[in-house]
């Protein structure tokens, strides 16, 4: 997607004036400390929170995101011992939020948290209840093998065929919901 414009002063003319931030991580201690303090400054300027889901990492995700709470205030840790799946992790964080806007995001940063405020952006303007992000929308800048282009154009005729949901991109981990 485009970047958006700066969105930081609009984010007080929507009755929603807290954005929360849900990243669920499972062994991503490579890449999540960046991760985070991406997205905390992506959300500079605004009233936010960003939670981390450690999914019962075995790789020191947990203590990544230890060193980046220690510095960066409006980041919280849970974790929990197990692997429960992406769904539980989403459930667990969305039920922490205290965001009129709430947001998950990918730890594995391939879509930059700024993309959050393009979310927003689009929220507002279309006065949705759910915005979700694609690698496919034509404004996208990513490029990806054709491959993995073409796994991504048989999984969406499936998705399709079985539930009829017109997504494009469900896979994408970029989505933000009105609470």
């Amino acid at each position: 997607m485009a970047e958006a414009p700066s969105h930081r002063a609009d984010i007080n003319q929507t009755r929603c004036k807290r954005i929360s931030v849900i990243i669920p991580a499972y062994n991503e201690a490579d890449h999540i400390g960046r991760c985070v303090l991406e997205t905390a400054k992506a959300l500079e300027g605004w009233d936010w929170e960003i939670i981390v889901v450690d999914d019962g990492s075995q790789d020191g995700t947990a203590d990544q995101v230890r060193q980046v709470v220690a510095q960066v205030e409006n980041i919280r840790l849970v974790e929990y011992g197990q692997n429960m799946g992406k769904g539980h992790v989403l459930r667990y964080g969305f039920s922490g939020a205290s965001g009129g806007l709430v947001a998950f995001l990918d730890a594995d940063l391939d879509l930059h948290p700024r993309q959050i405020l393009s979310l927003v952006d689009i929220l507002q303007r279309e006065r949705a209840h759910l915005v979700i992000g694609s690698k496919r929308h034509p404004q996208s800048r990513l490029s990806y093998p054709l491959s993995r282009r073409l796994l991504s154009d048989v999984y969406y005729l499936v998705v399709r065929l079985l539930f009829g949901l017109p997504v494009r991109d469900t896979q994408t981990g970029s989505k933000l919901f009105r609470r």
